[in-house]
């Protein structure tokens, strides 16, 4: 591990998981660095890579003093993200992906808004693709505001959904002393529920115009394009179910039909997916089982958001279990 050679506390503590990312990690850490904000330490976690990132880590250390190093074996992006917090010294944290790139504002745009103890930031984000596909999900906010109840906000802009730790800014105390970490034991939506179970517990929001983050969609390796089994499917789902419904609790103004779509685009539709994907008649059984342990929440909310064969899918399900 290479430490920073500068004593001062850093503002922010950036953290980067680092896994076989390629040239896209090269185009990343320059952006980074490049940053109009200077006042931050970048934390490279080396998660075992086998191509040489581990290396363009060592070297970013060796010529920036602001970048520290963390080489482990390869355990997954949560333990890394993990050990990034662990380390982290800065006041606030922040995430962003290997084979993404920033804006050169993308701190400053964060740190606009003059966050607070215990505020969550959150900016936009435009996706690009590997073969030129024009993304029409680009995400932002029509202006730059701060509440200490999100409860229009949650359905305007769908902020149950935004479960990807880059683009938001975090108070790491409140990480450390509400014991939030990544669940390893998770290889999907493990970012969501880091994200749900920190909105749950943060005192204000704060929403910043314009998307100064490059989402890459060009890694054929990544968790969110790998099939999930069964079992870890249901166990996100039934995580985030209860975070969703520990929200609408929090801030019970929140527009009932816009929470339902979030709450079984998310939560229940999570339960459908692992019927789906069980090889098992014990894992199908057990998928079934929480779909009909949440037969009333399905005829309430589930028709809101999902495809008329998904639909039928629940029906007969819940028929059986009837």
């Amino acid at each position: 591990m290479k430490e920073c050679c500068s004593n001062s506390t850093p503002r922010v503590s950036l953290i980067i998981p680092v896994y076989n990312a390629g040239k896209r990690f090269e185009l990343c850490l320059d952006s980074v660095l490049r940053q109009d904000f200077a006042d931050f330490e970048l934390i490279l976690v080396d998660d075992g890579s086998t191509d040489g990132s581990g290396d363009v880590c060592d070297k970013a250390a060796d010529s920036d003093n602001r970048v520290r190093v963390i080489h482990k074996e390869n355990g997954g992006v949560s333990t890394a993200r993990n050990e990034g917090i662990a380390m982290a010294k800065g006041r606030w944290i922040c995430f962003v992906d290997a084979d993404d790139t920033v804006d050169d504002n993308y701190l400053s745009s964060l740190l606009s808004v003059d966050p607070q103890e215990g505020d969550l930031v959150i900016t936009g984000i435009r996706h690009s693709y590997s073969d030129g596909t024009p993304d029409k999900e680009n995400y932002s906010f029509e202006k730059t505001e701060t509440t200490s109840d999100p409860s229009k906000l949650i359905g305007k802009y769908k902020l149950l959904n935004i479960g990807f730790p880059p683009c938001k800014l975090f108070d790491r105390g409140l990480i450390l002393s509400a014991g939030l970490s990544f669940d390893p034991e998770l290889t999907f939506h493990e970012d969501h529920v880091f994200c749900l179970e920190y909105f749950l517990r943060c005192k204000r929001v704060c929403l910043v115009e314009g998307m100064p983050y490059s989402y890459w969609h060009g890694n054929s390796a990544s968790l969110s394009s790998r099939e999930h089994p069964s079992s870890e499917l249901r166990k996100a789902a039934e995580k985030i179910s209860f975070l969703m419904k520990a929200i609408r609790k929090k801030y019970p103004r929140t527009n009932r039909y816009w929470f339902s779509l979030q709450y079984a685009d998310y939560g229940l539709h999570g339960f459908v997916e692992a019927y789906k994907a069980a090889t098992t008649v014990q894992d199908r059984k057990a998928a079934a089982k929480e779909i009909r342990k949440r037969w009333f929440d399905y005829i309430r909310y589930y028709h809101d958001c999902r495809t008329k064969s998904d639909r039928r899918l629940v029906g007969r399900i819940l028929c059986r279990m009837a």
